[in-house]
């Protein structure tokens, strides 16, 4: 791979480990989780910029259900994102505005969650290529790697299920809550384990549609 591609990757891998970072706000602090929303916004502009390319080949070729899924993702990711992070800026004064506050929070609420989830989705979709480059750099090893990879990232990702229902995820997604409850006692490695299991959850759900849509799309 050339030095663009390998760019583009570590901006992805960037992109996730500081949306991680976001969520375990509770082990951060406010001004942690600023500078971090401020470092995922530029990703995100970094992230578009790299992949202008992609933007302009909307345009061209057929559309088939997994490319229509992909690219409604990929913009419904993007433009969360976008909105978390305005809503992050007017809660934090940097807009300069002091109405709707309380709306401001339950936006960037959601919004944090929806791009947890999008984003998750969205990797998920792309773990084929992942799975190409470890099976290059593996060679022959993967074929004893992989199924002991795959059985934990199934236990993975049903704890992620759980951990998903217990959180506050829900009415955050739904606009619910206008305050989000967090649980103080528990350590930071808990707390990142807990939205790391999250995250796989819905890796493994965007793999599985990819795999779907991939069928599907050949027919």
């Amino acid at each position: 791979m050339n030095v663009r591609s390998w760019l583009k990757i570590s901006v992805d891998l960037a992109m996730t480990l500081c949306l991680l970072a976001l969520m375990c706000f509770q082990s951060t602090g406010p001004a942690v989780h600023e500078v971090l929303g401020c470092a995922m916004f530029l990703l995100l502009l970094l992230h578009t910029a790299l992949n202008l390319r992609w933007y302009a080949a909307l345009a061209r070729g057929g559309w088939t259900p997994l490319r229509v899924c992909q690219t409604l993702l990929d913009f419904a990711a993007a433009s969360v994102l976008t909105a978390q992070a305005l809503s992050g800026m007017h809660i934090s004064g940097l807009l300069g505005l002091s109405r709707g506050m309380e709306l401001a929070r339950s936006i960037h609420l959601a919004c944090g969650w929806w791009s947890f989830v999008l984003i998750s989705l969205h990797a998920g979709m792309h773990l084929s290529f992942a799975g190409g480059l470890a099976r290059l750099a593996l060679g022959t090893a993967h074929k004893h790697v992989f199924p002991a990879f795959r059985a934990a990232a199934a236990v993975l990702a049903l704890c992620g299920a759980r951990e998903f229902l217990r959180s506050n995820a829900i009415p955050c997604l739904t606009l619910k809550a206008g305050f989000a409850f967090f649980d103080f006692s528990k350590s930071a490695v808990s707390v990142a384990a807990s939205n790391f299991s999250i995250m796989v959850f819905f890796m493994l759900a965007g793999s599985v549609c990819f795999w779907l849509l991939a069928r599907i799309s050949a027919k």
